[in-house]
């Protein structure tokens, strides 16, 4: 009898550590595209992969440990064993397993199998209308693959069921913005700062929403107030570079974009040393010191930018295209 109640709570331990570890990466559309490296080392999660294994042996009852188990499988790309692992959990759970949902959009996603992704999350929302996670998600989706009149029903929705989430207002407000309706991006990027004032995040997007209008002078403002909040925050001094960079203050953008380089120092910081450098390369490239701005254009893409639209498009920096540099970097790509 002993050992009969020693394996579920051994499958119970190993369950939760091996979460622990496949908690570090986001299920998030953003992370599941597959274009977007995991964030998770191979090693770290082979290693939850083999706790579930055995958590799920000793326990083929745990509906938990086989959903985890199917994440666990999806992030190493063994799209069969998680699909057996996530239909596994999902008929213990009697048909809906919330992590298994999540797993199985977050599976479809990194596959390339976007519209099946979307409807995993739309059949459990006709289910449960209350899953609030996979209304999230849902919304997210449609926004970063550019579907946002189809994100504005989904978060509007949700803005229903939970109408003081600051989270789900600043989702509203980018997804406003994208349709170009800025007075209302503005006003729900306002209500969610003002739920939670003391965010860097909402006041970075209440900043990128005046930005997103052409209003640089609300952008820096709101910028400003968070620096005095979060004097060390990198990100605040990459938007705030950006917008001095868009006022052609390039005395100010080289300096706070300089300083976000010192701020950004570790590795999830990657993409905003990546953004600062980008500025630094456009400002240097408008003062026509061309090897500082090539110099700080192969290190946005060291640091994983991939897109140089606005470069190309900056009316400034005719003489940087005209360079062979431009053209031998791959830059107009």
């Amino acid at each position: 009898a002993g050992a009969r109640t020693a394996r579920p709570l051994r499958a119970w331990r190993d369950t939760s550590v091996a979460l622990e570890i496949i908690n570090w990466q986001s299920l998030s559309p953003r992370a599941a595209d597959p274009n977007v490296p995991l964030n998770l080392p191979e090693t770290a999660v082979r290693q939850a992969r083999d706790m579930l294994a055995r958590a799920s042996q000793a326990d083929a009852t745990s509906a938990d440990a086989w959903a985890a188990l199917g994440i666990a499988e999806a992030l190493l790309g063994d799209g069969a064993a998680a699909e057996k692992a996530l239909s596994r959990a999902t008929t213990l759970a009697g048909g809906l397993h919330p992590s298994a949902v999540l797993g199985s959009y977050f599976l479809r996603l990194r596959q390339g199998r976007i519209d099946e992704g979307a409807g995993v999350l739309r059949d459990a929302l006709a289910r449960a209308p209350g899953f609030l996670h996979a209304r999230g998600y849902l919304g997210e989706l449609y926004n970063h693959y550019g579907r946002h009149r189809e994100a504005l029903p989904v978060f509007t929705e949700y803005q229903k069921i939970a109408p003081r989430n600051p989270w789900v207002l600043a989702q509203l407000g980018y997804t406003k913005s994208k349709l170009k309706d800025h007075i209302g991006a503005i006003s729900d990027t306002i209500a969610a700062v003002d739920l939670l004032p003391d965010s860097p995040a909402l006041l970075i997007q209440l900043a990128s929403r005046y930005i997103d209008a052409n209003k640089l002078a609300g952008a820096e403002d709101a910028l400003l107030h968070a620096l005095k909040l979060f004097p060390d925050e990198a990100r605040i001094y990459v938007r705030l570079g950006y917008v001095y960079l868009r006022q052609d203050k390039l005395e100010l953008a080289i300096p706070i974009s300089e300083k976000a380089l010192a701020l950004a120092q570790f590795e999830d910081r990657r993409r905003d040393r990546g953004y600062a450098h980008l500025n630094l390369a456009r400002a240097h490239g408008r003062l026509g010191d061309l090897d500082r701005a090539f110099a700080n254009l192969e290190q946005a893409r060291a640091h994983g930018l991939t897109s140089f639209a606005e470069v190309k498009t900056d009316p400034h920096l005719g003489k940087l295209r005209a360079d062979p540099r431009w053209q031998a970097g791959g830059y107009d790509n």
